[in-house]
């Protein structure tokens, strides 16, 4: 019974059930319709037109309304209208603090000792014989009777609730008290009870209520509206300290409610009367609360002011008056159904007592619900203004299109979507950074900066620890914004390279150590409808306040420890990608005139497997050397196709050869086990030659290099015939690299005598005047960032390559495409066929790369504290305006410009108002 007592009370306000609300929301206005009159209509707040103003004053309204209903019960345990003033003069200048306090003693009384008989009886029949009366029955009925030993103990409960000033619990104000005993009987000498036990006490801080009491005892809430941190009628500081002063209540009353039902009237009285403890819960419900989010219909008026649609004073005090009655009738009912003294241990004072919190905590739930409902009104007005639940992809769609007009033209986001090609020639492929969306994967927009090719910037990459190759080209400097919301995953982005039919190219990764330096970590050749499929995640860092703030208190040493780290994770975030084209470079390679390998599609393909399979020397497929005049076009074409078929002639040659070799080797194993089975077995053998015909399969037949067959074996199996028709033209393992021609040099890259090796410190020192020092960038970012994002709100990005790749290729020109995922292994092929490729387009590092394209990616990420809606409702913010000034920030950092140059002149005035940080440096 006290088990399911104590559940029925709750330990915390719940959160907002909407169908519970208008529940009690109609059972309140069936009850107004009783005391109002006549020409009052009272409504939910809803269904009456009102300004967002009206909210505050609702909000305030509802809050005096918990204050005064808050004294009106309390005033039923002894806080009396005296005792109130008293304790709100103590409020204005100390806290106050509500106490329950419990003491309880248990001292042994006597000892009784008592015959107790036992509802049970025991019959015994017994039956005799003699001469003269042969059989004769006797029936004895016995009685069982116990002695008890009985002891008896004094149990004393002493409860008292205060009013004190801060910790100062002895002068305090006592508002309700008493001290309650019975006798509890035991059957041993064992205290039934602690002897001496004091219940901790239950305290709560009631200064913030009885602070705004005023003379006549009124509440006088209000919400301060210019307050920084005043967002809407539900968030900002009044509100939210009334909120914790509710939740500070509602637990106060748990705990005096679990004290009473747990350790009081648990504790088993002799001849104590049974007594409906659990009516004084049900009869706490029947108690009006007046706190009902209630408007009235305006009503037209005269003069300049808008008709008022909250109820007037007069109004409150009939709801007042209400609730005083119906608390006035569960009264008198608790003194109907509990004695007002007596040997019990619960009395009316109790039970007004638990009466009492009840009330307070259906008046805390009751205000909670009420001031959630406006902020939900609030929710329901934007979504019916909207016509939908608008989530971050519409917000995404939607800054898409508020940058294209609020960018001057080539200043905005450009979608990250690039062709592969040469001026005026059909592209040889497309690289871009796509994300998933509702409409499948779309390519993400991008600030950009194009610095066009010029000699001087140049940018060198290590094929291997010794050789070091040089590319120019297009550089494109992108800077990515993405916003994140609270309970939104980071955006999946995706590195896709397609390459179409009879085209290649190759795509390196990595990122920039210096100015004029990349870190190759991975690269791949992408040729013939080739597609690939890298996945990018993003990983963010602290903003640069949230790291001013960490080491501010940290040792000295501990800083620079943390800022060196936060260097190198800022200098991360310069995510590179660089294209490089194959054509133009094997003109350049083999001295060819420009497009002579345009549509030398076989000859081309040819040239990449020498040089990639074979790892052929470039020099022996030139058209001449590169101290020599170049020969006419025509010629210098069937030059290279004539070298390029003579290696081929001789590789095919080489493999011929080998072949033979294998068979041989191949012949002579076979004879030599077949030998050895016959002289296992005494075989008598013919002398009559054999001939061994190689069947087709021989491929798959393991052929050790072994010695040939010996003497004996050979004069057992006769003569030898392999017919060289039946032999694979492709059997047998790929040869090994062929000779070098005579005065050729070694391929060895570490001894190349026509490459020209660069000290790197030549290449790191002082940058040249003009030249960008991309590394600068991030530095220059998070120095934005730190001066220009007041909210601290943009966090630097990392941009990291993920582990599972997806590749699709074709097999043949008619064959269907084939998607397989690549792991590290093919990562690593992938690279190590690129890189041999680069070393002999770049000629082991002596031949710059012209045809190159380098994309230098750094993203940052507007990271919002809670949902899209959230952010608007609660917080009070425009996502808008925030995200267009992180994105004015990054662009003013890419392009190298002030804001104001970089937007349309109408949207200067607009965007000054909200972030005038942007335009103090105009």
């Amino acid at each position: 019974f006290f088990s399911s007592f104590r559940m029925s009370f709750g330990s915390m306000i719940h959160p907002f059930n909407p169908y519970m609300f208008e529940r009690r929301i109609t059972e309140a206005l069936s009850c107004l319709e009783r005391v109002l009159d006549r020409n009052k209509n009272p409504m939910v707040i809803k269904d009456v037109p009102h300004t967002y103003n009206d909210k505050y004053l609702a909000a305030e309204f509802l809050t005096n309304t918990a204050f005064a209903a808050l004294m009106n019960g309390f005033e039923l345990v002894g806080l009396s209208p005296e005792a109130a003033s008293r304790l709100a003069e103590w409020a204005k200048t100390q806290a106050v603090v509500l106490r329950f306090s419990a003491e309880h003693t248990c001292e042994y009384l006597r000892e009784e000792t008592r015959d107790v008989e036992d509802a049970r009886t025991i019959v015994k029949e017994a039956t005799t014989s003699n001469k003269k009366y042969p059989i004769k029955s006797t029936t004895e009925t016995v009685k069982i009777i116990t002695k008890v030993t009985e002891h008896f103990w004094e149990f004393r409960a002493a409860w008292k609730l205060t009013a004190h000033v801060g910790a100062d619990t002895n002068a305090a104000e006592v508002l309700s008290s008493r001290t309650a005993q019975g006798e509890l009987v035991t059957s041993t000498k064992t205290a039934p009870r602690p002897t001496a036990y004091s219940h901790p006490p239950i305290e709560v801080s009631v200064g913030h209520w009885l602070g705004l009491l005023t003379a006549k005892l009124q509440p006088d809430f209000r919400i301060d509206r210019t307050a920084p941190k005043c967002h809407t009628p539900r968030r900002n500081p009044d509100v939210e300290a009334t909120l914790a002063f509710f939740k500070d209540v509602h637990r106060w009353c748990e705990g005096v409610q679990s004290y009473f039902a747990g350790d009081l009237f648990a504790v088993p009285v002799q001849d104590a009367p049974v007594l409906p403890v659990a009516a004084i819960g049900a009869a706490a419900e029947r108690v009006f609360v007046p706190v009902v989010p209630l408007f009235y219909p305006p009503q037209e008026q005269e003069g300049p002011e808008p008709p008022s649609v909250l109820p007037t004073p007069g109004d409150l005090n009939l709801y007042l008056e209400h609730q005083r009655h119906s608390l006035e009738e569960v009264k008198l009912e608790m003194r109907r159904l509990f004695p007002s003294e007596g040997p019990g241990l619960i009395t009316v004072s109790e039970a007004e007592l638990v009466l009492v919190t009840h009330v307070a905590q259906h008046m805390a739930q009751h205000w909670a619900d009420a001031v959630q409902y406006l902020e939900e009104l609030l929710r329901q007005g934007l979504v019916a203004a909207l016509g939908k639940v608008v989530g971050p992809q519409e917000f995404a769609e939607y800054m898409d299109f508020h940058y294209r007009k609020l960018f001057r033209g080539g200043c905005g986001p450009q979608a990250f979507c690039y062709a592969v090609r040469r001026p005026h020639h059909y592209p040889e492929g497309t690289l871009s950074i796509e994300t998933d969306t509702p409409k499948g994967p779309q390519p993400i927009q991008t600030l950009v900066k194009t610095f066009p090719a010029a000699p001087d910037r140049l940018m060198h990459f290590a094929i291997d620890a010794a050789t070091s190759a040089t590319f120019m080209g297009e550089h494109y400097v992108h800077g990515y914004i993405s916003h994140h919301f609270s309970g939104q995953p980071q955006p999946r982005l995706k590195l896709v390279a397609r390459a179409r039919q009879f085209s290649s190219f190759l795509v390196v990764v990595g990122r920039i150590l210096a100015h004029d330096r990349l870190d190759p970590t991975y690269a791949i050749l992408l040729e013939n409808k080739d597609e690939l499929k890298i996945p990018l995640d993003l990983e963010t860092i602290p903003t640069p306040a949230e790291f001013r703030d960490a080491i501010e208190a940290l040792s000295p040493e501990q800083q620079r420890f943390a800022k060196a780290i936060r260097a190198m994770q800022l200098e991360s975030t310069l995510f590179a990608i660089c294209i490089i084209q194959i054509k133009p470079q094997l003109e350049r390679l083999l001295r060819l005139p420009s497009d002579s390998l345009t549509k030398e599609i076989q000859l081309t393909q040819d040239l990449m497997e020498l040089f990639i399979k074979y790892q052929v020397p470039s020099d022996l497929v030139t058209s001449c050397g590169q101290s020599e005049p170049g020969p006419e076009p025509e010629a210098a074409l069937q030059l290279v196709k004539g070298h390029v078929e003579a290696l081929q002639q001789m590789i095919a040659g080489a493999r011929e050869k080998e072949l033979k070799e294998q068979a041989e080797v191949y012949v002579n194993h076979r004879m030599e086990r077949q030998a050895e089975c016959v002289r296992d077995v005494s075989f008598e053998y013919d002398s009559t030659p054999m001939a061994f015909e190689m069947c087709a399969d021989v491929r798959a037949v393991p052929m050790p290099m072994c010695a040939a067959a010996p003497p004996m074996a050979m004069q057992r199996c006769g003569a030898l015939r392999v017919v060289q028709a039946d032999i694979p033209p492709d059997l047998g393992a790929a040869p090994p690299p062929p000779p070098c021609p005579t005065g050729a040099q070694p391929t060895s890259k570490m001894a190349h005598p026509d490459r020209s090796p660069v000290d790197p410190a030549e290449r790191v020192d002082a940058v040249a005047e003009g030249t960008v020092d991309y590394t600068q960038i991030p530095v220059q970012m998070d120095r934005q960032f730190e001066q220009l994002d007041k909210h601290s709100a943009l966090r630097p990005t990392i941009v990291k390559v993920g582990t599972c790749w997806t590749g699709t290729k074709q097999k043949g020109l008619l064959g269907e495409p084939k998607t397989s995922e690549l792991d590290t292994d093919d990562q690593k092929e992938c690279r190590n066929k690129a890189m041999d490729l680069l070393d002999a387009l770049s000629r082991s590092g002596t031949l710059p790369i012209e045809e190159a394209t380098l994309h230098i990616f750094v993203a940052a990420t507007h990271r919002f504290d809670q949902s899209l809606l959230d952010t608007v409702i609660q917080q009070n913010i425009n996502p808008i305006d925030r995200m267009e000034c992180s994105a004015l920030i990054m662009a003013s950092t890419i392009h190298q410009d002030k804001p104001s140059a970089l937007i349309e002149g109408t949207h200067v005035p607009r965007i000054s108002t909200h972030s005038p940080l942007l335009f103090s440096a105009d």
